[in-house]
């Protein structure tokens, strides 16, 4: 009974993120039209809802590197400081429409 209960907590906690993943991405994609957000891993969870469970990644072709994480509100807080250190120019950010 208790594996059952912690089993559905985190198929819980897994769709909580993946919403808030879901809702992040637009947001991320406002702050600059180059960056591509990439789900690079997802498992029966993600395919039955279709929201973003799993890992992702966000990649800027003017960038040195990417960043990665499950949960892309631990890419977006320090964000813009974050990928403007990987960024080759920082001439090149594209804003379109970002908002807090």
């Amino acid at each position: 009974m208790l594996r059952k209960r912690n089993r559905e907590k985190r198929i819980e906690e897994s769709f909580k993120m993946g919403e808030a993943n879901a809702a992040l991405i637009p947001r991320l994609q406002r702050w600059c039209e180059h960056l591509r957000i990439e789900q690079t891993s997802a498992g029966l969870l993600a395919e039955m809802s279709g929201l973003p469970i799993g890992m992702m990644q966000v990649v800027c072709p003017h960038a040195t590197k990417g960043l990665q994480a499950m949960q892309l509100k631990a890419v977006k807080a320090p964000f813009p400081a974050r990928i403007a250190a990987l960024v080759i120019d920082g001439n090149l950010r594209q804003p379109s429409g970002y908002s807090r």
